[in-house]
């Protein structure tokens, strides 16, 4: 009888050591999985640039498409450090001006973050103007609004003087 009590407590921990074998494997996939797949995005993102840059600027020499990659590379590296509250903005620039490259979408990003700052300065006697801009413009994005209101502010004053 002092056997099968062995037994069964050897067996028991022979259980408990492959669970805990598959559980650390299944982690070990699950941290590689997660670690590749950062790099994949990065490999994949990278790969669209140099794309991009040898469609773009292959015409005019190596040394401009380097130089297309490099400022491609760096203004999507800046764009991932962007804080979260600008997501809304970040994403229709990515939407609208992806295909042009990341520079470009910098620049968008870049561009509505200022409009933004400079439509809170916005006098409330002009809100009916901002309202209205806001209403066809805000699919183009913060700086076209912006532009539309100073368009229309501008204008306004303009006729006082007729």
């Amino acid at each position: 009888m002092g056997v099968r009590r062995y037994n069964s407590r050897l067996t028991g921990s022979v259980y408990k050591a492959q669970r805990i074998e598959k559980v650390l494997n299944y982690a070990l996939v699950v941290f590689i999985l997660l670690i590749t797949s950062n790099s994949y995005a990065d490999e994949a993102e990278k790969q669209e640039i140099i794309e991009r840059c040898k469609t773009e600027m292959g015409e005019y020499g190596p040394s401009m498409v380097k130089a297309c990659v490099d400022q491609d590379m760096e203004a999507a590296s800046t764009l991932r450090k962007y804080p979260d509250h600008h997501g809304p903005i970040t994403e229709r620039c990515m939407d609208q001006m992806r295909n042009y490259g990341f520079s470009m979408v910098k620049a968008c990003v870049d561009q509505d973050i200022e409009a933004v700052a400079a439509i809170e300065n916005i006098s409330d006697k002009y809100a009916s103007i901002l309202d209205r801009c806001m209403k066809q413009m805000k699919s183009y994005g913060f700086s076209m609004v912006l532009a539309c209101t100073k368009q229309d502010i501008e204008a306004e004053e303009a006729l006082k003087n007729y």
